[in-house]
């Protein structure tokens, strides 16, 4: 569809009457048809609709119907919201023809979130073929943009009016009337409005893909209805800039030729004839134009300002100290290093001579724009004709910018963040010098440069460093695994004494305490709980695949040899399967606390092992704890007591002092001392008493589970575990670690307490913080594929407790000399070493 066109033409005589710009509420002019007030009112404009429906389906019966299909907008108009200025009427265009987006004065402002919507929602989808910025002769908001007057929030929308009539101030100084005045801004709105429609992503990114799509600026008078071209016409993105020069140099229709002002152009245009340009009134496309020179001086009057043309650039943004000190300087157009230094340089002596109060200094070839930030001065060094309004916002802009980059404005804080302040100058201004329209806050999302591949990427290394680090893991509970098994064959082979073990008794040696130096675990971690192990044996056979065929070789002699005497020992193998389920994390688990490292003259600790093993069923199979109560000297002059014990050999408990400790003294009076009073106990934590108690008594076993598997009979099992706890304990960091035999992620139906799947180990942990009174059952149930009923088992649990089996109590510390009270810190800490279901 062709754009509707219109001649250029002098305007008529009488605009040059004087316009009164006291803006007041003009009453329009009454409708022959006038609207009643009310409801009345609103009746009435329903029955005009009604009428204008039905008038216009007798003239075309299928007009609704073509136009309720779909829109088939060529055009994108941008005009004012004036009710006299209607789209469609004034281009004789049927509803459906036109896409309009309407404003006051007609601004295209890029931080008009609705108006940009407007572009992108015509250009993209619509495909529109023409974009029309059109103001007009007489428009109200111009009116206001050129009064004094305040009129509320409208007042910041025509500040861009203000600011485009501060820049071409010196032009409008040379209008004749009032009106020509307010004619020249209305064109020059126009033409920046343009501009910022061609500066548009939008616009570009459809001119680069092959879009074929033109802007245009026009100005309707609604003295005579006409709409005059101001021959403003950008069809491709090279052409943004130059329409500023064409605005400058074609001669204007809108201004009457003043008989005080001669005008006698040559030749308005120089077309060069072309087979595709029949008609001359058509829109010239500024590649084609070739402009002549004008004898007139009133073309002068609609020369834009420097910014229009690009010549109003930023040089350069830099950060000084004030003795002169550059800490970052960004440059936005080639300059040469040597005369950048030079500027840079001279500033400090400027400012040292200037005796005015100023923010900026005027210099034959640049303009310094500064600004005092702490004991800095931010700098921008623009070229002379540059805006001073739009510099100092710029400067405003970087005053919030450079403190919110660095904090705390130190030498050493811009050191750290010059790139990050060169990254904030770069959003701030253009390649070229060009202040954006942007905010604090968007320079903020931009700097942050989020990118969805670089997520993926760190969670990809994530991923792997978690991986390395439980392979890690795994390689080291297997060595510890190796070394156990290695000291208990060397044990069973009576090749080391029963004290050589980090956690029993210390040897013996040649110190005044009679102890040995313990090691260095124990040494750095005094009183501090051995980290807890779950222990499980092996697979039972069934659950294992069994394969048959020739097997080369048997088992080696010297291994049967070493097995019967651990069996005389009463020695297990450890399976690697504690070594698995081990190394899974609670999801939400604490670590075990450690007995507290006592600050006390004496501290006393006392730590029990639990060895449980049950079966299916839940019965006891093996339950054993060992205990030792450890002692350390803080205080040399303290550390020479004694220690008063109570406690009761009920439950078949054997109590075992060290070898350095009074035996009879304990057994008699239940007095802890050294053989010889005269030595103190030593500074680091050592065991001077030990006991074991085993049994298969339930009433001992403080958490029974039990697990039952059934199979659903499609391919899937559904496995229910419930646990219970009759004995009075308080159980922290509960783990039930439950091989799956498959890395399936499993179903939970139900759950008390947490879970976490490990997928590489196949199995499941279930977490519980604490089990008590208030929660002394517990179930968890879930289903997974599966059709083995022994992939379940073994089960391994671990849990700590302050509540000991050992009825054993310190009573006080008493001094070896004079029998007075000694202050002491005293733990007490139970926790699994082994805790099996099999």
């Amino acid at each position: 569809m062709d754009i509707p066109t219109w001649t250029s033409e002098v305007a008529p005589a009488q605009w040059e009457t004087h316009l009164n710009l006291e803006l007041q509420l003009e009453q329009p002019t009454r409708r022959r048809n006038s609207v009643s007030s009310g409801r009345k009112g609103l009746t009435e404009l329903l029955d005009r609709n009604r009428e204008w429906a039905a008038a216009t389906v007798k003239e075309s019966p299928n007009f609704f119907i073509k136009l309720s299909a779909q829109q088939n907008a060529e055009i994108l108009w941008i005009g004012c919201s004036d009710a006299r200025v209607p789209p469609n009427q004034i281009l004789n265009l049927k509803p459906g023809e036109v896409f309009v987006h309407c404003n006051i004065a007609n601004e295209v402002v890029h931080s008009d979130l609705n108006c940009l919507s407007v572009i992108e929602y015509a250009v993209v989808h619509l495909k529109v073929k023409h974009i029309i910025v059109c103001g007009h002769y007489g428009c109200t908001g111009i009116k206001a943009a050129l009064s004094q007057q305040e009129f509320g929030i409208v007042d910041n929308w025509l500040r861009n009016i203000k600011d485009l009539y501060i820049e071409q101030q010196a032009h409008f100084q040379a209008t004749s009337t009032p009106k020509h005045k307010m004619n020249l801004l209305t064109e020059l709105n126009v033409a920046k409005s343009v501009r910022r429609v061609c500066h548009t992503r939008i616009v570009q990114n459809a001119w680069k893909n092959g879009h074929n799509l033109s802007v245009h600026g026009w100005c309707y008078s609604i003295e005579d209805g006409e709409i005059r071209d101001l021959h403003i016409c950008v069809t491709e993105e090279s052409q943004v800039e130059p329409i500023y020069q064409r605005m400058k140099e074609k001669e204007t229709s809108e201004l009457p030729v003043s008989s005080n002002i001669p005008f006698t152009p040559r030749q308005r245009y120089n077309v060069p004839s072309s087979p595709t340009r029949q008609n001359k009134d058509k829109d010239i496309v500024l590649s084609d134009i070739k402009l002549d020179h004008f004898t007139s001086t009133s073309f002068q009057l609609f020369r834009p300002s420097r910014r229009f043309l690009g010549a109003m650039v930023v040089l350069s943004a830099a950060l000084l100290a004030k003795n002169g000190k550059v800490m970052v300087a960004r440059q936005f157009v080639e300059v040469s290093r040597i005369r950048l230094e030079g500027l840079l340089t001279a500033f400090p002596k400027l400012l040292a001579s200037e005796s005015r109060q100023h923010t900026f200094i005027d210099t034959e070839s640049v303009r310094y724009v500064y600004q005092p930030i702490e004991s800095y001065f931010l700098l921008l060094i623009t070229n002379k004709t540059s805006n001073i309004v739009e510099d100092l916002h710029t400067m405003q802009l970087m005053a919030k910018l450079v403190p919110d980059i660095c904090g705390t404005l130190t030498e050493a804080h811009i050191r750290e963040k010059q790139f990050d302040l060169v990254f904030g100058f770069d959003e701030l201004l253009t390649a070229g010098g060009h202040s954006e329209n942007i905010t604090l806050q968007q320079i903020r999302t931009n700097m942050e440069m989020e990118s969805h591949e670089e997520k993926l990427h760190l969670m990809i290394q994530k991923t792997k460093q978690e991986n390395a680090i439980a392979d890690m893991k795994r390689q080291q509970q297997r060595i510890k695994e190796e070394q156990r098994e290695k000291a208990r064959m060397e044990k069973a082979a009576g090749m080391t004494s029963p004290f050589n073990r980090n956690s029993s008794y210390g040897g013996f040696g040649s110190n005044s305490s009679g102890f040995t130096s313990p090691s260095a675990s124990s040494s750095s971690n005094s009183f501090k709980a051995a980290e807890p192990y779950i222990e499980a044996p092996k697979q039972s056979s069934s659950s294992s695949s069994r394969t048959s065929g020739m097997k080369l070789g048997g088992s080696k002699p010297g291994n049967s040899f070493l097995d019967a005497m651990a069996a005389e020992d009463d020695l297990k193998d450890i399976p690697p399967m504690a070594m698995a389920a081990a190394n899974i994390p609670a999801p939400t688990a604490k670590p075990e606390p450690a007995a507290a490292v006592s600050h006390e003259p004496v501290g006393i600790a006392i730590e029990e092992k639990l060895s449980v093993v049950l079966n299916r069923d839940g019965a006891v199979e093996q339950l054993e704890v060992k205990g030792s109560l450890f002692v350390a000297g803080n205080d040399p002059e303290s550390s020479v007591c004694r220690l008063r014990l109570r406690h009761s050999n009920a439950n078949g408990i054997n109590f075992q002092t060290h070898p350095k400790v009074d035996k009879k003294l304990f057994e008699s009076q239940s007095i802890l001392a050294l053989k010889d009073d005269s030595k103190p106990f030593p500074p680091s934590r050592v065991a001077v008493l030990r006991w074991a108690i085993k049994t298969q008594d339930e009433s001992f076993l403080p958490l029974n589970i039990t697990c039952w598997p059934e199979e659903e009979g499609n391919g899937k099992m559904t496995v229910s575990l419930e646990y219970s706890m009759d004995r009075e304990m308080n159980l922290e960091n509960v783990n039930i670690i439950i091989p799956l035999g498959a890395n399936d992620l499993p179903q939970i139906s139900h759950i008390d307490g947490d879970y976490r799947h490990n997928p590489s180990e196949g199995s499941l942990l279930w977490h519980l913080d604490t089990i008590d009174s208030s929660n002394s059952s517990g179930s968890l149930e879930f289903s997974i594929r599966g059709n083995n009923l022994d992939a379940f088992f073994p089960i391994g649990v671990s849990f700590f407790s302050r509540s000991i089996y050992c009825d054993l109590a310190v009573d006080s510390v008493i001094r070896t000399s004079d029998g007075s009270p000694v202050k002491y810190g005293f733990d007490q800490l139970v926790s699994t070493d082994s805790y099996v279901i099999q």
